[in-house]
């Protein structure tokens, strides 16, 4: 299921038949009758309103829209009561056409999000939910600038830097933003939803957090057959499990294990399924299935649209266990994304938050945090200094980028805590990253949360709704869909609604979610002296490939364009730091090495077996 979106003003029909040939030939108008949306059936889409001018219209898997359909009547006339924009499952993309304006938005998370290019020229604004198709139309270089800072992703700000494309001139969707498009040309973002703390206890909110999860998990299986789901044996997809039981499912669960001896969710994995009477899948070591520094080329071509994937050391993990779920006949498969980022004590900005809403009051709570977490007294110290404004700390990253900050403007950092970038970062790589941060603090970009922690939160969702988006699209073939409750819209305001003080609770991890579980779920899962850590395994895989890396990068794409400073890589690739960011740093450099090369391939016309063994995938 794919579309394109159109403004509601004179359209050349020749874009119109180009458009069809991509998509095919469903069409549904304006009230106007020019060409609205182009490529979605009534089978995949729900009309809710259609008078006055004004139409709206939901874009969902079948048997979404098929629930939508018997909850709603069609085609009622606007002002009647039923429909509220605010209050329909987090699982649709919304379009709407009245007045002249056209609007598009997907889920909050960005696991369904729109792209879009202006106007040019003589052709209009277009919108899209698959970057793939608009590439096909637009044809844009690749953006230097994208790249550079997919190098640096994971030491960067998420925003502006994760919502940018790969291909010059092609937009993507802000978290909690809606698309805009006038009859003028005009195509803009508006932010419709800001991330907000609360300060009810966990007592009041873990019933509507357990009720939430309930109905958001129900709709999410609803029509499934067969269902799948991850029991790491770590607390999030432990208590999705448990959930999925209590709802009377029938599932397969997987995991995989360790190399690290000290790691002992396997056996929380193996109690939870005992308990719960479900079959556990086991598929070995996380080390022997990482895929962070693959040199295999292989792949679907018509994903690079997408840019380098964020999620590429876990596509060898998900290719063991799609065995298993295709010969179960998983059509659903339940993930634990989301749970850290909603219910961890562990976000930069939470100290800063807390102290500054509740003074010399919240030092309970900042003594606790900096107990239960280990954190360093005077790191402790550091995060209680007042934030600067958003856009302020924008420009500061940019002076760190090019090395003009000294380490206490760095240690002063809330809304994007700063680490060292790689030493092989080029100076030109540098400047582009720095520009692009300046540009968005002159623009006036406002954060995703209305304070440090809120906004660190909603990032860290849009990273997960990213994953989930393009693992969707990248194994649709396989007739699953891997879904995650804990990245809903609904379930992220009520886990936001509490209290920041409550979230830190010594000999308890993730008090909200372990209150929320009981008594379904044995409290001694929340009450574990250690935390699941797979660090080791991506050091196994590493080390068992740094040879390998090393030949790889004799001669890098990221070094001819100017990205990369190769002899400072290969010293890196020699002698590696022990510390994890620069592991990173090495997985992003090395998947974007790939994607370039897989690239230039595609661009030069040569054909190549790609993607899992039983699928042959077309050139992009």
């Amino acid at each position: 299921m794919s579309f394109f979106v159109l403004p509601d003003q004179q359209i050349d029909p020749r874009l119109v038949d180009e458009l069809i040939a991509l998509v095919g030939p469903d069409v549904v108008t304006h009230s106007s009758g020019s060409p609205w949306i182009i490529g979605v059936g009534p089978e995949e889409s729900v009309l809710v309103h259609g008078d006055r001018g004004t139409r709206i219209v939901l874009i969902g898997g079948s048997g979404a829209v098929k629930a939508l359909g018997e909850r709603f009547p069609l085609g009622f006339p606007t002002g009647q009561s039923g429909l509220n924009l605010r209050e329909l499952p987090d699982q649709f993309h919304v379009l709407s056409s009245a007045e002249g304006v056209t609007t598009c938005r997907g889920t909050l998370s960005g696991s369904k999000t729109i792209f879009w290019t202006g106007a040019v020229r003589e052709r209009p604004a277009i919108a899209t939910d698959s970057i793939a198709l608009l590439q096909k139309v637009i044809k844009a270089p690749v953006d230097k600038t994208s790249l550079a800072t997919r190098l640096v992703q994971h030491l960067l700000p998420a925003d502006p830097t994760l919502f940018r494309t790969v291909w010059e001139g092609a937009e993507m969707l802000r978290l909690g933003c809606e698309l805009r498009m006038e009859r003028n040309g005009l195509a803009w973002q508006k932010q419709t939803w800001r991330a907000e703390t609360g300060t009810r206890s966990i007592t009041e909110a873990s019933g509507d957090l357990r009720e939430t999860l309930d109905r958001v998990l129900s709709r999410t299986i609803e029509g499934a057959i067969r269902i799948s789901a991850d029991i790491s044996g770590g607390l999030d997809s432990t208590s999705l499990a448990y959930l999925l039981t209590g709802q009377g499912k029938r599932y397969l669960a997987v995991r995989t294990d360790s190399v690290n001896s000290v790691n002992d969710e396997g056996e929380w994995a193996r109690k939870a399924a005992q308990e719960l009477g479900v079959e556990l899948s086991e598929v070995g070591r996380l080390a022997d299935t990482s895929s962070a520094f693959s040199l295999d080329r292989s792949g679907k071509l018509e994903m690079l649209a997408e840019g380098p994937f964020f999620w590429e050391g876990t596509k060898g993990h998900l290719e063991s266990i799609l065995p298993r779920l295709i010969a179960y006949g998983s059509t659903v498969h339940i993930t634990g994304l989301g749970g850290d980022e909603l219910f961890d004590s562990h976000l930069s900005g939470m100290l800063s938050t807390i102290w500054r809403q509740y003074g010399t009051s919240a030092w309970p709570s900042v003594r606790a945090a900096q107990l239960h977490d280990r954190i360093p007294f005077r790191e402790v110290l550091r995060s209680l200094r007042r934030p600067k404004p958003f856009v302020d700390e924008l420009r500061v990253v940019a002076q760190l980028v090019r090395g003009e900050a000294a380490r206490e403007v760095r240690d002063r950092m809330v809304w994007h805590p700063f680490a060292n970038l790689p030493t092989w970062l080029s100076e030109e790589a540098r400047e582009l990253i720095a520009t692009q941060l300046e540009r968005s603090a002159e623009m006036g970009l406002e954060p995703l949360g209305h304070n440090p922690a809120a906004h660190q939160v909603a990032q860290s969702i849009a990273y997960e709704g990213v994953i989930l988006r393009q693992v969707n699209e990248y194994y649709a073939q396989t007739g699953i869909r891997w879904e995650a409750p804990f990245a809903d819209k609904s379930v992220v305001e009520i886990a936001l609604s509490v209290d920041l003080r409550e979230r830190i609770k010594p000999g308890t991890f993730k008090p909200l979610l372990a209150t929320t579980m009981q008594p379904t779920m044995p409290l001694e899962f929340f009450q574990r002296e250690l935390k699941g850590d797979y660090s080791s395994d991506i050091y196994a895989e590493y080390a068992r490939k740094r040879t390998q890396l090393l030949e790889f990068f004799d001669a890098p794409l990221v070094h001819e364009i100017g990205l990369v400073d190769v002899n400072l890589l290969r010293a890196d690739l020699d002698s590696p730091s022990a510390l994890d960011p620069a592991l990173m740093a090495i997985h992003n450099v090395t998947t974007t090495e790939r994607w370039l090369r897989g690239l230039s391939e595609a661009q030069s016309g040569e054909e190549k077996q790609v993607g899992p063994p039983h699928h042959r995938e077309p050139k992009l």
